[in-house]
Order: C-alpha cells, then structure tokens, then sequence
C-alpha cells in the first residue's frame, strides 16, 4: 500500500468568506486586495504558466523545501480534479489596485494569499 503525505491546511471559509484577493502578512494582519497581478505563474511542475482565477487555492510564498531550496513559492491548485502542489522561485512580489492606486508588495513580507475564485472567462 502507498503512503498518502499532506502539508499545510486549506481554510476553505477562509476563502470562500470574501469577495475579494485575501494577503495575510507575517504579522496576521490581513487585507482585502484589489485584482492580484500577475495573472499567471509560472511553475516547474507546468510547461503552460498557472492562471490565477484557474483553479489556483493558495499562494504560500517563502515556503522552504529542505530537498529543493529553489522551490521558494508553494501553490495549492485543483488539477485535474485532485488539490496539488506546484513549485516556483519566480515570483518575486504581487501587485494589486485599491481606490485607483497600484501597491507592490514583496512576498517576503507575507504568509499566505488566497486568490479568489473565478469561473467561466475570466483570467
């Protein structure tokens, strides 16, 4: 019989809870984000970068693999039908607009984001 190995939680009410993007800093503030940018990730896992509003759960940045210290991000996704996660050390910082002005915010400052979800045509 195989071994079945999880990590981290997902906070489904966390998530469905708001109409917005959730940050939650180092500090457990948290905040409602306009549009998060970019819209696509690019991950080791995906010849195609991920789309955000796709299936994308949780972004964990600064998120430390002792096997592969390049795995620098975590995403938590829907593929396929099963919760998987994919890897990247691309991105660096997000961006997202709040009453017409832009913020960037470096993802060394955050513990977890929470993009929320979109179906039909969006990004």
């Amino acid at each position: 019989m195989g071994k079945v190995f999880a990590a981290g939680s997902l906070n489904v009410a966390k998530a469905l809870m708001f109409q917005k993007d959730i940050i939650q800093f180092k500090s457990d503030r948290h905040i409602e984000a306009g549009e998060i940018a970019p819209f696509q990730i690019s991950v080791f896992e995906q010849v195609n970068d991920v789309k955000l509003r796709r299936g994308v759960y949780k972004i964990i940045p600064n998120y430390s693999d002792p096997n592969d210290p390049a795995k620098q991000t975590r995403i938590l996704m829907l593929a396929n039908g099963k919760l998987v996660h994919y890897y990247t050390n691309k991105l660096k910082s997000i961006s997202f607009k709040t009453n017409q002005e832009t913020k960037v915010i470096k993802l060394s400052d955050l513990m977890d984001i929470v993009p929320r979800q979109r179906f039909g045509n969006g990004r």
